[in-house]
C-alpha cells in the first residue's frame, strides 16, 4: 500500500551545521564545569558538617545539651541535610527560640 522511501536525507547547509558543531564542542565543557560545581558543593557540605560536628562535641564537653541525637549523627545530618540541618541545628541549639534546659543531654 504505502511504501516508505529507501533512504532519508537531511539538509545539514547552513547554520544549522555550524550551530550542531557548537553545541558538540560546548558539552565536555559543562560537563567538566558540573563535576567540578558537585565537587565544590561536596567540600562545602562536608566542611560545615565538621564544624556542626566540632560544635555538637564543644557543648557536650561543656555540659551544654544536645538536642535529640550524638556529634556524629549531627555530622552526617549536616553533610547530607546541608543548609536545612545547618538552620535546624542553630534553632536548635543557639537561637533565642529555645528555652533554657528544653532538651536534656
Amino acid at each position: 500500500m504505502f511504501a516508505l522511501p529507501q533512504e532519508v536525507s537531511f539538509d545539514t547547509s547552513g547554520t544549522l551545521d555550524s550551530t550542531s558543531e557548537f553545541m558538540h564542542g560546548l558539552g565536555p565543557l559543562v560537563a567538566v564545569v558540573s563535576i567540578a560545581a558537585a565537587a565544590g558543593l561536596i567540600l562545602v557540605n562536608f566542611l560545615f558538617a565538621l564544624a556542626i560536628g566540632a560544635d555538637a562535641l564543644r557543648r557536650l564537653e561543656a555540659k551544654k545539651p544536645l538536642a535529640f541525637v550524638g556529634p556524629g549523627t549531627w555530622f552526617l545530618a549536616t553533610w547530607v541535610g546541608s543548609f536545612v540541618t545547618i538552620a535546624l541545628y542553630w534553632v536548635m541549639h543557639y537561637s533565642s527560640l529555645r528555652r533554657d534546659g528544653e532538651f536534656p543531654s
